[in-house]
């Protein structure tokens, strides 16, 4: 799930849209410490992103960070300029 889960997140911060991973049968803990029930599979969440709180969570990637507190649904394809070939796609990913 890696390798989708940050296509995903790089393709679509800049328009307003976050994505998650959880890992089935993980525990985590919330940003206020508490435990969150490990997921019963593993699965991708799609959710709008919430400008004035979300690039906090971030800090470890400051340009998503940066992306997602500007972030502008404003139509755009975010498929348009990835190559549709395997070799050039996994090109794009590095």
């Amino acid at each position: 799930m890696r390798r989708p889960y940050w296509a995903l997140r790089n393709l679509y911060a800049p328009v307003g849209v976050l994505f998650g991973k959880f890992f089935a049968g993980l525990r985590e803990t919330d940003s206020f410490g508490r435990h969150i029930p490990p997921a019963p599979f593993s699965f991708l969440p799609a959710r709008a992103a919430v400008r004035s709180r979300d690039p906090r969570f971030l800090a470890d990637t400051p340009d998503m960070a940066r992306a997602l507190a500007t972030a502008d649904d404003d139509g755009r394809d975010v498929f348009e300029h990835i190559p549709c070939g395997w070799k050039a796609a996994q090109a794009w990913a590095t």
